[in-house]
């Protein structure tokens, strides 16, 4: 995992220690959106010890990487029985 690795120090070395999710977009390249980070905090998978400064959702940048890293290494798991599709699928019998 260097590749995450490097991510994740850049955006260590660059992210203020507290950020608001409006910003979320500018900080983390467009990997992110606010409304999807609404969207993941609403459905209790976003990133822990979300609190509210000035009426704005923020967080806190340990926790943030923390879960960044978790979601990485989630994502790029690999499955343990990948589904093939296609026409090797069919010639090989995978699907019907």
């Amino acid at each position: 995992m260097p590749e995450f690795n490097s991510i994740l120090s850049s955006l260590e070395a660059r992210l203020p220690e507290v950020f608001a999710r409006a910003a979320i977009k500018d900080l983390t390249g467009g990997i992110f959106a606010p409304g999807s980070m609404a969207n993941m905090d609403s459905q209790g998978c976003g990133p822990a010890g979300r609190f509210l400064l000035a009426g704005k959702s923020c967080y806190r940048k340990p926790e943030f990487l923390v879960w960044l890293k978790a979601k990485l290494e989630v994502e790029n798991a690999e499955p343990a029985n990948p589904v093939r599709r296609g026409r090797k699928a069919k010639e090989t019998g995978a699907l019907p």
